[in-house]
């Protein structure tokens, strides 16, 4: 849990990120979350590549920018459709987190932070309006299984 604070806390200028504006205009970086009965599942994605996933049970996976090209890739892809799906998410300075079954996305961006919430079983359906960036966000992790 305090490293997911840490990515709440941080400030995108002084971590060297201001560079990957010209890529990712509007954002830098995505967190999702997943609620499970035996804890929390933290996805963090970063605009220069950085790519982490937490378990509060203990666990997880990190990968620096650049070590991996197909986790960068899938990292990008994602920030790229979580811009494109901005619409869909509501002003968000909460750092609550989701509920056993559910899914919080948070969009951590330039001049403000965004989230949305939503039952795993509904998010993951075509249609949905977050959907696109739930299965961007299980890219990057299948990228992250597939080094482990």
């Amino acid at each position: 849990m305090g490293l997911r604070a840490q990515v709440f806390s941080l400030d995108p200028v002084v971590a060297g990120l201001e560079g990957t504006r010209t890529t990712h205009p509007w954002l830098w970086g995505v967190v999702m979350e997943t609620g499970y009965s035996n804890g929390i599942a933290t996805l963090v994605a970063l605009a220069d590549g950085t790519t982490n996933l937490y378990l509060s049970a203990g666990g997880g996976s990190s990968v620096a920018a650049g070590t991996r090209p197909a986790v960068a890739a899938a990292t990008h892809a994602l920030l790229s459709t979580a811009e494109a799906s901005i619409g869909n998410f509501a002003l968000d300075d909460t750092d609550h987190v989701p509920k056993v079954g559910y899914v919080r996305l948070r969009l951590l961006g330039w001049a403000d932070r965004r989230g949305a919430e939503a039952e795993e079983d509904q998010i993951s359906q075509p249609g949905h309006p977050l959907a696109p960036v739930f299965h961007a966000a299980h890219a990057v992790v299948t990228q992250l299984r597939l080094i482990s």
